[in-house]
């Protein structure tokens, strides 16, 4: 009994943790973790009633095969090997229990932001394999959408957000910030530069990413608040895998410090960022609160998200501008098309050093880029960015410092 009254004194009931055991012991497709969730909440609650452990109430293979049964009526329940009697027959006729273990899976295998409880990520590093009839997992809707691509989607007019109101938004970070923005402009590749020497002078590559997604998470609350005064929407990240999505994980870490949910997609073919910095700052996610990761390799995982784009505060691309010159991946292709639908949804989008299919070294447009209402630099503007196109993708250009002393910087002063 002392170890119940703990379990049930303790405030760090983690639903989220007990999903991840629940896969890692059996994995489960998302609608039947839909299901899961909605157990592992009940068998806490029980566990209060009863003052018992939650996994002496209901053991995790008991939930599992709930969620894969679906049973319906007092029999049914009962005959889950796992159950306790004491539990089964004081609770076996609860319409509760029946409506939890009843609920079916998504039957369009799409599952809302706003009530987001996708399958947890798979950990294991590796290369993940396509399906070999990735199709067959798209409701006849989503395969039409993937035949014609040029079919706009519905304008979604629910809480849209106008460039007055995003410029009004982050007006004060602009006079803030305007002695960055007033900087000659250099090339990415002088960028490169003006940061190595940086760090040879005590700037540390972790103190730079930091700043950096301070910076963006401050121009991330200003938009999200102005879309979402009441702070009830998620903020949608899409991270990439290269160097360049630190800043934006960073940023992700910066938020989980408020009141409003932070939704990251890994868009790459590995259960981690391939480069270190952005691979530590990965992991670090994982203990934040209010923060929830998933992957997104391909088409078939980005369908989950498609439905409730339109219940997101803000979307940040921290996917890093992709060079015109290399054919993009499955995972990139991805992830552009949520942006893609995302602000065709009104849904507002914040760049990380650049949008996605800007390529930052030649200014060059990838044909079919997102753009977005605001982009983030650091430190000074570059010079891809200045021409009338490459600006039309920019939208809103914000150079945040980053605390660059002037003796890296040759062009200052």
């Amino acid at each position: 009994m002392s170890e119940s009254r703990e379990q049930l004194r303790s405030t760090a009931f983690d639903p989220d943790g007990q999903l991840r055991r629940l896969h890692r012991s059996e994995p489960l497709r998302p609608g039947q973790m839909l299901v899961a969730r909605e157990l592992v909440m009940l068998r806490y609650e029980l566990a209060k009633t009863h003052d018992l452990p939650a996994r002496v109430v209901l053991p995790d293979s008991a939930v599992i095969e709930l969620c894969k049964r679906k049973p319906t009526d007092r029999g049914a329940i009962g005959a889950v090997a796992g159950i306790p009697r004491r539990i089964g027959a004081a609770h076996a006729g609860d319409t509760t229990l029946q409506r939890f273990a009843a609920r079916s899976d998504d039957s369009k295998g799409r599952v809302l932001l706003s009530e987001l409880s996708r399958e947890p990520i798979d950990c294991r590093d590796g290369p993940v394999g396509r399906c070999a009839d990735e199709s067959a997992v798209y409701p006849r809707k989503m395969n039409n959408e993937r035949s014609h691509p040029g079919k706009r989607l519905r304008k979604q007019s629910r809480g849209s957000v106008d460039a007055g109101t995003i410029g009004t938004a982050i007006a004060p970070l602009a006079a803030l910030w305007a002695g960055q923005s007033s900087l000659r402009p250099v090339s990415a590749a002088s960028m490169r530069g003006i940061r190595a020497k940086a760090v040879r002078l005590g700037l540390t590559p972790e103190l730079f990413a930091a700043r950096a997604g301070e910076a963006v998470a401050t121009v991330a609350r200003a938009i999200s608040d102005a879309r979402d005064p009441g702070r009830r929407l998620p903020i949608f990240l899409l991270a990439g895998s290269d160097r360049d999505a630190v800043y934006g994980l960073e940023s992700a870490l910066a938020l989980a410090d408020g009141s409003r949910r932070i939704v990251v997609g890994l868009c790459g073919a590995r259960a981690r960022p391939e480069h270190g910095s952005a691979s530590g700052a990965w992991d670090r996610l994982e203990s934040a609160t209010r923060v929830e990761r998933y992957r997104i390799p391909n088409m078939r995982e980005a369908a989950h998200f498609r439905a409730g784009l339109d219940e997101v505060a803000l979307v940040i691309d921290a996917l890093g501008g992709a060079p015109t010159s290399v054919a993009p991946s499955t995972s990139l292709l991805a992830a552009i098309d949520l942006l893609r639908r995302a602000r065709t949804a009104g849904v507002p989008c914040l760049a990380v050093n650049g949008p996605t299919g800007l390529d930052p070294e030649s200014g060059a447009r990838r044909r079919g880029a997102p753009g977005a209402d605001v982009s983030v630099l650091f430190h000074r503007p570059l010079t891809a960015h200045q021409s009338a196109a490459s600006k039309r993708l920019l939208g809103e250009v914000l150079v945040a410092p980053i605390g660059i002393p002037a003796e890296a910087d040759a062009l200052a002063g």
